[in-house]
């Protein structure tokens, strides 16, 4: 059985890992940030353009307004959910792991913690996927628990993520 925590196939790396003596975790890149921003940036200039430009009486500035809102709408929304999600994180000093992300400061959020003493591996695995369009490798890590208990901590297309 595994649990999917943190899917993150696609064509640009949008998750990698960060490594430290610490410990590992899940993180958006700055690439699938940057990508919400632009909806958000869209979202702006089709909301503030037609203030700015010269109109006659008789045209409307809703449609033009309303989608501008809604693509700021999703763009910034997305970006302050992938910030604020709570991501796989290996706390390698404590031995825990926190299939949930670790808990924010302040918050007594230890149920969610697992032990990695009984852990038996990191598993890394490599599978060709295939749809209509074509095919690819995608790379999946797993921390693998006894009892067959697994963790999809990161599935990408790119190795190095």
């Amino acid at each position: 059985m595994v649990k999917k925590f943190n899917l993150g196939s696609s064509n640009f790396e949008s998750y990698r890992l960060e490594v430290t003596p610490e410990f590992i975790k899940v993180k958006p890149t700055r690439k699938l940030l940057f990508f919400y921003a632009v909806f958000a940036i869209i979202g702006l200039g089709c909301f503030f353009g037609p203030l700015a430009e010269k109109r006659e009486s008789g045209e409307s500035l809703y449609p033009t307004i309303i989608l501008g809102s809604v693509f700021f709408l999703v763009g910034a929304g997305l970006m302050l959910l992938n910030c604020r999600r709570r991501y796989p994180y290996i706390d390698l000093r404590q031995r825990m792991f926190y299939p949930l992300g670790r808990p924010r400061k302040g918050a007594d959020d230890f149920t969610s913690a697992i032990s990695l003493v009984n852990a038996e591996h990191l598993q890394v695995s490599a599978a060709v996927e295939s749809d209509n369009e074509g095919s690819w490798v995608s790379y999946t890590l797993k921390l693998v628990f006894p009892r067959g208990e697994q963790y999809l901590l990161l599935r990408h297309g790119s190795e190095d993520a």
